[in-house]
């Protein structure tokens, strides 16, 4: 029955959709595969996206917008183009994304753990604060975290110990740990975590030197998307 409301509440979404880009505008078809990502150099553009769980729009480190597809399932996508600042033109596109969902791979872990470690730093650069450096074995705990929140979203790990405790003592004079449940980019959970204080207060910390950030997507989940950001100072 959860089943067919999914399937419904998808329709429902998709009519709405394609009512706001109006019927008449021709639809292209396209097969891909969760993981790719697509754009369209050379052009200034923004995406219309009908399901931000099976595709996102990003900027890659050129500026180029981009979409992102995560998840499989049919996605509407209208591209808006500019010219001289204004809307010029418009394609709609309907993909067919076939595969695993992608945000468990270790290519995408590792592309949000750049993306997130960029907007911490240009964080803290505002507060005149060093930036902090990716440290992989910070990584792999904050992956495996990660994963934990699935089961239980908590800073307590299902084996009764504390979140930070992942991290070995002896590698660690202070950390700290950020959890976010929901956001579908890297962009998002930033926002969220820094309109927190208590998040916000990690990111900031002065004393922090090392970041490490894990990302899982469960479907079958409460919040499907779950983050981990692991702070430490070795010593």
């Amino acid at each position: 029955m959860r089943n067919w409301k999914n399937i419904l509440y998808a329709i429902f979404v998709m009519m709405i959709f394609l009512y706001s880009v109006g019927y008449a505008e021709e639809v292209k078809h396209y097969n891909i595969e969760t993981g790719k990502s697509l754009g369209f150099p050379t052009y200034v553009v923004t995406y219309e996206i009908s399901n931000p769980n099976i595709a996102e729009a990003f900027k890659a480190k050129n500026g180029e917008m981009r979409i992102r597809f995560n998840n499989p399932g049919d996605v509407y996508v209208r591209v808006i183009f500019y010219s001289g600042g204004k809307p010029a033109d418009t394609l709609l596109y309907l993909f067919h994304v076939t595969g695993k969902p992608s945000g468990n791979s270790a290519v995408n872990q590792n592309s949000f753990a750049e993306e997130i470690l960029n907007l911490v730093n240009q964080e803290r650069s505002k507060y005149g604060l060093r930036p902090l450096k990716l440290a992989q074995d910070l990584n792999q705990y904050a992956n495996i975290r990660a994963r934990e929140c699935v089961q239980l979203f908590s800073h307590t790990r299902p084996n009764g110990t504390a979140g930070v405790d992942i991290i070995p003592a002896s590698t660690r004079k202070i950390a700290g740990e950020n959890l976010s449940g929901g956001s579908t980019s890297p962009e998002q959970v930033m926002y969220e975590w820094m309109h927190s204080p208590t998040h916000r207060d990690n990111i900031l910390f002065p004393d922090y030197d090392e970041l490490g950030v894990g990302y899982f997507y469960a479907a079958d989940s409460k919040y499907h998307h779950y983050w981990v950001q692991l702070f430490r100072r070795k010593k």
